[in-house]
């Protein structure tokens, strides 16, 4: 589980750790805390952007505007479905998200997400 956490250069400081903590406390289940649940999107996007910086100049690979609207997107996504698209409480996407109910309920408006179009049948 430490090298999960050293694997990650953490941008957001102590803020996306405090984040990545409670979202680990919320999906772990037992006695065991699970890094790896609370990681797996940040992880997965942190070796996407390894993998496309080792693949020709050393330079930071830029995302352009649809590709963080898309990035933004399937975070949201992932968190609802995680938190079996509760948005609020205890247990719900916001707090996964580290943001207030509203500003996912804004986002969620703004990117076109609702469970409707978003749950398979």
């Amino acid at each position: 589980q430490a090298a999960l956490l050293k694997r990650y250069n953490w941008p957001g400081n102590i803020r996306e750790l405090k984040n990545v903590i409670e979202r680990a406390v919320i999906l772990s289940q037992g006695k065991v805390l699970r890094l790896d649940l609370a990681m797996a999107n940040i992880l997965s996007a942190a070796e996407t952007a390894d993998e496309a910086t080792s693949h020709g100049s050393a330079a930071e690979r830029i995302l352009t505007d649809e590709e963080l609207t898309e990035l933004a997107r399937r975070n949201i996504l992932a968190a609802l479905r995680t938190s079996g698209w509760r948005v609020s409480g205890p247990k719900g996407a916001a707090q996964l998200l580290g943001i207030k109910p509203t500003t996912l309920a804004d986002r969620m408006k703004k990117l076109g997400i609702s469970r409707a179009e978003n749950t398979a049948a």
